[in-house]
């Protein structure tokens, strides 16, 4: 029978060049095959080379790297924990019930809107109570007024650990705090509209609060804790967007296209079923006319 060889490493003593001062070991092991030939281990690294001559070639080892722990890792090398970016984004995005609650919408009370003075952001407020417990669901829109302050967190890893969003403080009668509701903008969760876009953020929570506590409270007041440079300015387009439903078209008064203009127009708006322009030298004057004549035709519509 044909002898097969079965390669035993056997460990040899090392050579005077692998001496390392008193204390060291080296990450070397030298071992020697039946087959004669004589290896070099990486006991770091876990690489095997086969030793021929004054050369080393490289070999396929099967044995696994070591693990390399933290520990081994310099202070100067270490970095902040830093998240995927990608799980960062589906923090925001997560389903907008981030609770399961006991009651209906319809037993849901509706607070009135608040808006960020001279800026394009608005927030809404529900609640409702049962026994002890108080379910909310707050809402901050239009999206794309956060967008910029999220996108930030998404690149800067210190930025996210900044604490941004809003405190509603619920009061009673006399204006006195009976309960704070702090929201962190990076708990809350996107909303999409109908068309498939981002519409805003939304958190959906519940707290304890005593029936004595909650049957005080008859508002609330809202502490806006938000980048005030990435959050933009309420603009005329915007209220021009919040007046205009169906009813018209509007705009800025180009003369290159509108040769119709008078001298002065700066604003323009088109109603239907004409589709007629009115012309407007200030953003009032376009805005009170526009307000007149869209309500005109909702109270024709409603006969």
């Amino acid at each position: 029978m044909k002898k097969i060889s079965i390669l035993i490493l056997l460990v040899l003593t090392l050579t005077s060049c692998d001496r390392l001062p008193e204390g060291q070991t080296s990450n070397y092991q030298l071992m020697k095959a039946a087959d004669g030939l004589l290896y070099r281990l990486n006991k770091k690294t876990g690489q095997v080379s086969v030793i021929k001559g004054d050369a080393i070639a490289p070999i396929k080892s099967t044995m696994p790297k070591p693990e390399v722990k933290s520990a081994e890792i310099s202070p100067q090398e270490e970095k902040p924990q830093e998240e995927n970016l990608t799980t960062l984004q589906e923090k925001a995005p997560k389903t907008v019930s981030n609770v399961q609650v006991d009651y209906t919408d319809e037993s849901m009370k509706d607070w009135n809107e608040q808006q960020f003075q001279g800026k394009n952001l608005k927030v809404k407020f529900k609640s409702a109570w049962k026994e002890s417990i108080l379910y909310y669901e707050f809402e901050a829109y239009p999206y794309l007024s956060l967008k910029k302050m999220l996108d930030k967190k998404e690149e800067d890893v210190y930025y996210q650990r900044k604490w941004h969003g809003f405190v509603i403080k619920l009061v009673d009668e006399e204006n006195v705090i009976v309960k704070v509701i702090p929201i962190k903008l990076w708990d809350m969760a996107r909303t999409i509209d109908n068309k498939g876009k981002f519409a805003g953020m939304v958190i959906k929570e519940k707290i304890e609060l005593p029936e004595d506590e909650y049957i005080r409270i008859i508002g609330y007041n809202l502490d806006w804790k938000l980048d005030l440079l990435l959050i933009p300015d309420y603009k005329f387009q915007n209220k021009v967007d919040d007046l205009m439903q169906t009813y018209s078209w509007y705009g800025e008064v180009n003369r290159i296209d509108d040769k119709d203009a008078p001298q002065g127009a700066k604003y323009w708006w088109m109603t239907f079923p004409d589709k007629r322009k009115v012309y407007f030298s200030t953003e009032a004057e376009l805005l009170k006319s526009y307000q007149e004549t869209v309500g005109n035709i909702v109270d024709n519509n409603k006969e």
